[in-house]
C-alpha cells in the first residue's frame, strides 16, 4: 500500500472514531433516561470501529514495517502497535465493565468514566497520527508489493 494511502486512510478511520467520540461526549451530558440508550449504543459501535482501525493499522502498517529489513522502522512499528494493543485493551475494558455493572445504577461514576476513556482516545488517536506520519514519511509503501 502506498504510504500516502495508509495515512488516507488512517484519517478516514480517526474521523470516524472522532465522530463517535463526540457523539458520546455530547450523550453523555443528557439526563440518564435520555442518554443511557444512545450511549450504550454508541459504546459498541465504537468498539467495533476501533477493532476494524486496529486491523487495518496492523495489516497495512505496523506488521509489514516490522517484517521490513529495516531495524529503526521496525522498532517504531512494534512500539505502535503494542500501544495500539493497550489502547484497544483499554477500551475493551471500559465496554465490558459498564455492560456488566449498567451504567443508570451508577451514572455519575459512568459520565466521568466515559468522559475520561473519550480523552484517553482522542490523545491516542493524536500521538498515533503523529508517529504513524514520522514511521511512513522515510517509505513510499508500506510493503513491497
Amino acid at each position: 500500500m502506498l504510504s500516502t494511502t495508509a495515512i488516507a486512510q488512517l484519517d478516514a478511520y480517526q474521523d470516524r472514531v472522532h465522530a463517535l467520540v463526540n457523539t458520546a461526549r455530547e450523550l453523555i451530558r443528557q439526563p440518564p433516561a435520555l442518554a443511557q440508550p444512545g450511549i450504550a449504543k454508541v459504546r459498541w459501535h465504537l468498539l467495533r470501529v476501533l477493532r476494524e482501525y486496529q486491523l487495518f493499522k496492523h495489516g497495512e502498517i505496523f506488521d509489514p514495517l516490522i517484517a521490513a529489513n529495516r531495524t529503526d522502522l521496525a522498532v517504531m512499528a512494534r512500539r505502535l502497535k503494542t500501544a495500539c494493543i493497550a489502547a484497544g485493551e483499554a477500551y475493551q475494558s471500559h465496554t465490558m465493565r459498564w455492560t456488566e455493572q449498567g451504567a443508570l445504577d451508577n451514572w455519575e461514576e459512568y459520565r466521568r468514566a466515559v468522559l475520561a476513556i473519550v480523552e484517553q482516545v482522542d490523545k491516542h488517536l493524536a500521538a498515533e497520527r503523529a508517529a504513524v506520519v514520522t514511521l511512513l514519511s522515510s517509505v513510499s509503501r508500506t510493503r513491497k508489493q
